[in-house]
């Protein structure tokens, strides 16, 4: 059945029986029979309501009795399909709605119509809006009333607000607390080594379930190898709600990533510490420096930010599994990392051959995770990640993550530039 499929499942016989019902156009329901910009303006609409799905290329019949209008089963003209028809629409809809939608879209080749198809578009409810749509001469906010798209109102607005404060609970101490676990260390050292950590949860918790078993097990692994999430020899360990995977270097682990049934993803890992002698020899740091017999070690700016961001792109390619379009509460932390100095070796790099060590342009990306009066304490940062289809794969929006880049710069104190900052998107 087309209802309760995720689109990337259903298919075409599917569309056919669900248009077979001849269910009316309504709240989370809408036909047209061509494209038209219009459509933008009811995906917009869906997601400040119910959320619901756009079918395009399929011809209307209008119900006298019922004044509503109900698709034809005997006609599905589609339309012209063209090159990558489906990621075309999805990037209509993105540019041409603020904060941007990411919705689901696919095409689905009209048999006895050669170059035709019919055009699947899905939006959950957001727990973003109010959104509004550009298109126009100003933006407007829109909603669905029955089969209706028509301008919010303030009691509409408000309601919305408050919806979207609601899903944006604070991530507590406590909450913050509960994924960093002492099951990770780095191999050949003693003691507990500082640790990075990332939580993921879809934004609507209830509207993305996996059902886990020794296939996903293995697609699990698969990402988790391809996605470079830590160690050579990936150990998958079925629990009571999930499946935790351990990145483990000679029979120790270093990483450990949890898929929870309800959707959360958390995971682990340590970050390597670099001593003032390492930084000497390499470069990164001068024996003038006033802080070079006292400071705590260093901790890379790079292996945080390529943390957050390989893990970004795995709990997208998880949840791509079962769905194009996911926004996503996204938690990155650091533990016993307080008071260390963070440097950015990448522009260190770039430093001709022969020229003299000179601190000085360096002082301007190095920064120090803040301590805390209680010790333990994470340093955390938290964001909307979407996700949306490129190249065929599931992705996050690079606009998403190079804002968390930033707020982990902020929050370590590495004051970069965004073209330094966008080394770290992959």
């Amino acid at each position: 059945m087309y209802e309760g499929k995720p689109l990337s499942e259903v298919t075409y016989e599917d569309l056919v029986g669900f248009i077979a019902l001849r269910r009316a156009e309504g709240e989370d329901l809408d036909y047209k029979q061509a494209w038209d910009d219009k459509i933008v303006r009811t995906v917009c609409a869906m997601a400040n309501t119910a959320g619901g799905d756009v079918l395009v290329g399929i011809k209307e019949e209008r119900d006298e009795r019922s004044k509503t209008n109900r698709p034809d089963p005997s006609d599905m003209p589609g339309i012209a399909k063209g090159a990558d028809l489906a990621a075309s629409v999805a990037a209509k809809v993105r540019s041409r709605t603020r904060p941007a939608l990411v919705p689901e879209v696919e095409a689905f080749d009209v048999p006895d119509r050669p170059g035709r198809a019919v055009l699947a578009i899905r939006v959950a409810e957001s727990a973003d809006a109010p959104h509004e749509v550009r298109h126009g001469p100003s933006p407007e906010i829109l909603v669905r009333r029955r089969d209706n798209t028509e301008s919010a109102g303030i009691d509409d607005v408000e309601r919305l607000l408050r919806r979207r404060d609601a899903s944006r609970a604070p991530v507590t101490r406590e909450t913050a607390l509960d994924f960093f676990e002492d099951r990770v260390a780095r191999p050949g050292k003693s003691g507990n080594p500082p640790v990075a950590a990332v939580w993921a949860r879809p934004r609507l918790a209830a509207s993305l379930r996996f059902s886990l078993d020794h296939s996903m097990d293995e697609k699990l692994e698969h990402l988790f190898r391809k996605h470079r999430l830590g160690g050579r020899e990936p150990a998958v360990q079925p629990f009571a709600s999930g499946v935790a995977i351990e990145g483990m270097e000679s029979g120790k682990a270093v990483s450990r990533v949890e898929v929870h049934e309800n959707g959360t993803i958390r995971g682990s890992w340590a970050l390597p510490v670099v001593e003032f002698e390492e930084a000497l020899a390499g470069g990164w740091m001068s024996p003038a420096d006033p802080d070079a017999g006292s400071a705590r070690p260093w901790l890379l700016f790079d292996e945080m930010a390529r943390v957050m961001t390989y893990a970004a792109f795995f709990a997208a390619a998880v949840y791509g599994t079962r769905r194009t379009a996911v926004e996503v509460e996204f938690v990155f932390g650091l533990h016993r990392c307080q008071g260390f100095r963070v440097m950015v070796p990448e522009l260190l790099r770039e430093r001709p051959r022969g020229v003299v060590f000179d601190p000085a342009p360096f002082d301007a990306y190095q920064g120090r995770v803040p301590g805390h009066p209680m010790g333990n304490e994470p340093t955390y940062v938290s964001a909307a990640v979407r996700t949306t289809e490129a190249n065929s794969r599931v992705v996050p929006v690079r606009e998403d993550l190079l804002e968390i880049v930033r707020a982990l710069s902020r929050a370590v104190g590495v004051s970069a530039p965004d073209a330094r900052l966008e080394h770290y998107l992959r």
